[in-house]
C-alpha cells in the first residue's frame, strides 16, 4: 500500500482518517472484477470473473457477505439476475441535468424496503434498501 498519510493521486489532497482506515480494510479484502475485457489486475487479492454465473456460484458458498461496487450497468445486471439482497445508494445535493438513468436496464419491478437513512456531512444522504 502507498503511504496512507500521503497525497491522494485523484484528489491531490491528504487522505482523511476514514479514507486511510478504508484503504487498510480494502487492501486485506478479496476483490472480484466482473469483466469480459480485462486480462489482468494489479490490485492485491483481486481476480477477474467473466460471467454473472460465477458471481452466483460464489454467492451460494458459505461465508461473509459480498459487496458490489459499480455503476448502472453492473447494478442492473445483478438485479436482473436476482443477485442483489441490499441496495445502498448515496444521494448528492446536485442535479447534473444529464447522465445515465441508473435503473433503466432493470427488467422487472423490485419493491424496496427502506432500512436506513443517514444524512452526512456535505449534504450527502446514504440510503439502504432491502430488495
Amino acid at each position: 500500500m502507498n503511504d496512507p498519510a500521503g497525497v491522494l493521486p485523484f484528489t491531490g489532497k491528504v487522505a482523511s482518517h476514514g479514507e486511510i482506515e478504508y484503504a487498510r480494510f480494502a487492501e486485506k479484502t478479496p476483490h472480484l472484477v466482473l469483466s469480459t475485457t480485462l486480462d489482468n489486475v494489479t490490485w492485491k487479492n483481486t481476480r477477474i470473473v467473466r460471467r454473472v454465473e460465477d458471481i452466483r456460484a460464489l454467492k451460494q458458498q458459505p461465508g461473509k457477505d459480498m459487496h458490489a461496487v459499480g455503476g448502472a450497468t453492473l447494478v442492473s445486471t445483478l438485479m436482473n439476475e436476482g443477485l442483489v439482497d441490499e441496495l445502498r445508494l448515496v444521494v448528492y445535493r446536485i442535479v447534473l441535468g444529464g447522465g445515465k438513468a441508473f435503473f433503466k436496464d432493470v427488467r422487472a419491478r423490485h419493491a424496496l424496503k427502506l432500512l436506513d437513512v443517514r444524512p452526512m456531512k456535505l449534504d450527502t444522504v446514504p440510503l439502504t434498501y432491502r430488495t
